[in-house]
C-alpha cells in the first residue's frame, strides 16, 4: 500500500516488508535506507503486529521517501479503537527537517486515516518545547486538549 504526495511516497510497513533485511528493503523500495532512518524498536514492534495480523497494515509506520532515499517514518500506534480514536507520530533524518517534509506526510496519512468511517479523532502528542512539531499539528488542524506540561495532546476531529 502506497500514498503519493507532490515530493513524497509513503508505503504501508506491512508483512511483506517486515520480513525483508534492510538490505533487501533497499531493493524492494527502490530507495537508500541512511541506518537512522527507521528505529530499530518501532520496526520490531510493529513487525510483530503486521505478521500476527496482516490487516493491520497502515495502522503502523509508513516509510517516507524523498527522491530515492527513505528520509523517516510517520503513521499510527495501531489501528482505531472502540471510540474510534487512533494516535498519529512521525519523525524524520535531521537533513530532511525544515522543508514541510513532515507536514506533507502527515497531511497524507490524516487524510488516510479519516477515510476509514471507524476513526472520529486522531491524537497526537508533541513536547511543549518542541515548535516544528507544534507547527505541523497547527498547520493540520489540530487543537490542544488537555493539561500543559512537557508532553502535550493535540487531536484532530472528523468534522
Amino acid at each position: 500500500m502506497e500514498l503519493r504526495t507532490a515530493r513524497l511516497r509513503l508505503v504501508a510497513f506491512d508483512a511483506r516488508l517486515a520480513a525483508l533485511s534492510p538490505a533487501a528493503l533497499a531493493q524492494a523500495l527502490g530507495a537508500r535506507v541512511p541506518p537512522d532512518a527507521v528505529d530499530e524498536d518501532l520496526w520490531a514492534e510493529a513487525a510483530e503486529r503486521v505478521l500476527a495480523d496482516p490487516a493491520e497494515a497502515g495502522w503502523h509506520f509508513w516509510l517516507v521517501v524523498e527522491r530515492g532515499a527513505v528520509v523517516g517514518t510517520a503513521g499510527f500506534k495501531g489501528p482505531p479503537d472502540a471510540r474510534g480514536d487512533v494516535e498519529l507520530g512521525y519523525g524524520l533524518v535531521a537533513p530532511a527537517r525544515g522543508r514541510g517534509l513532515a507536514t506533507e506526510a502527515a497531511a497524507a496519512l490524516v487524510a488516510w486515516a479519516l477515510g476509514d468511517a471507524r476513526v472520529a479523532r486522531i491524537a497526537a502528542d508533541a513536547e511543549r518545547d518542541n515548535a516544528p512539531s507544534l507547527r505541523v499539528l497547527a498547520k493540520l488542524g489540530f487543537t490542544r486538549e488537555g493539561p500543559e506540561g512537557e508532553i502535550v495532546r493535540y487531536v484532530r476531529r472528523r468534522e
